[in-house]
């Protein structure tokens, strides 16, 4: 099992911040590796709610389906899902007010559930997946504080 954390302090309230992030339309703007997403997008899925988003990691097309288990926005927000390839994952997001701002925590624990999808993160995946969730906060702090307003 990987974990895979990234914190960052964005100039924008709590309720701004996780109704951005947790919509997931606006991930195609972050998240460097999704590519679309179908299925109540456009705005939080609600508690059951699924949908799919499609990623290409180093040339791969992954699918994942997700599922809201948590949503106690704006102070943290849950989901889990499974990928085509049998992979399966959890992500949890939290906010804190901080300063006249917010520390977003983003969580993702993941596990490869075949052979070559383990032999492939060990290679590599884990790799790529670390440097995009990396880029992903900071790209969505650069998103929320490029709104107008505050």
């Amino acid at each position: 099992m990987r974990v895979v954390q990234g914190t960052v302090v964005i100039r924008r309230r709590p309720e701004v911040c996780a109704n951005y992030v947790t919509t997931p339309a606006t991930w195609p703007e972050w998240y460097p590796l999704t590519r679309s997403v179908e299925g109540p997008v456009n705005s939080t899925p609600a508690v059951g709610a699924t949908w799919v988003e499609k990623v290409r990691i180093v040339g791969l097309p992954f699918t994942f389906t997700w599922k809201t288990i948590e949503d106690s926005r704006p102070h943290r927000y849950v989901y889990q899902g499974s990928s085509n390839f049998g992979g399966h994952a959890t992500i949890t997001y939290v906010w804190k007010a901080e300063g006249d701002g917010t520390r977003w925590d983003r969580t993702l624990v993941y596990e490869q559930d075949r052979w070559y999808t383990r032999l492939g993160d060990w290679l590599f995946l884990a790799a790529v997946i670390r440097s995009a969730s990396a880029r992903a906060v900071q790209l969505a702090r650069e998103r929320l504080e490029a709104l107008p307003g505050k």
